[in-house]
């Protein structure tokens, strides 16, 4: 038990040291390794697109599988609105990550029962402590970011939905249903864990 509560003090101190930019050796090398994975997820999903790209290629003619003026008018409009989304949610994520003092997320050093307090505390299921509200608060700034992770899928959604449009292929119209679907189910759920951690931090704000 002893080593178990050394070891949990030990992670809030990494925390800690990332939280005030100055990571300790531990603390740098916990983040490193959570960056590879999480390069390495997008490298793997990148690949899977391309792979799905080679296996279900498209039938399209010189003319884009006979899509009409009208089918070309709506997938052009439908993506300049998906970038449009994109760039606007890419702004609002940097801002609200730069809030929170950047990339570097002090909550990604502790162990998952840490993490899983830390989020029980800014939802408001379990009592604000006081000697790690600072990390608590830094949390909560973070998940009211996702929001703007929501927003950027839908741009990259209107995207995938014109490219469908303009040429139309079993694969993008299956890929395109499940994005909507998984939208659907998820932007709720977010956009509910970012109004509760508003009122996390309007109910503790800083106290420097």
């Amino acid at each position: 038990m002893e080593s178990g509560s050394a070891s949990d003090e030990a992670r809030l101190a990494q925390a800690e040291s990332l939280l005030g930019g100055r990571p300790d050796a531990q603390a740098r090398k916990r983040f490193r390794r959570r960056l590879l994975l999480a390069v390495g997820a997008v490298l793997v999903a990148g690949a899977a697109g391309i792979v799905t790209a080679l296996v279900f290629p498209d039938s399209s003619s010189p003319r884009r599988s006979g899509s009409s003026a009208a089918q070309e008018t709506i997938a052009m409009v439908l993506s300049f609105a998906g970038l449009a989304v994109v760039v606007v949610a890419m702004v609002f994520l940097w801002r609200a990550m730069r809030r929170a003092g950047g990339w570097r997320a002090p909550h990604l050093a502790l162990s998952r029962a840490q993490r899983k307090d830390l989020l029980a505390q800014v939802r408001g299921l379990r009592p604000a402590d006081p000697a790690r509200l600072p990390l608590t608060r830094n949390l909560a700034l973070r998940v009211v970011g996702q929001r703007w992770l929501v927003l950027m899928s839908v741009g990259l959604c209107l995207n995938t939905a014109a490219q469908w449009i303009s040429s139309p292929s079993a694969w993008r119209g299956a890929f395109t249903i499940v994005w909507v679907v998984f939208l659907v189910g998820a932007a709720p759920f977010i956009e509910r864990e970012a109004r509760r951690a508003q009122r996390f931090l309007a109910a503790h704000p800083p106290t420097d």
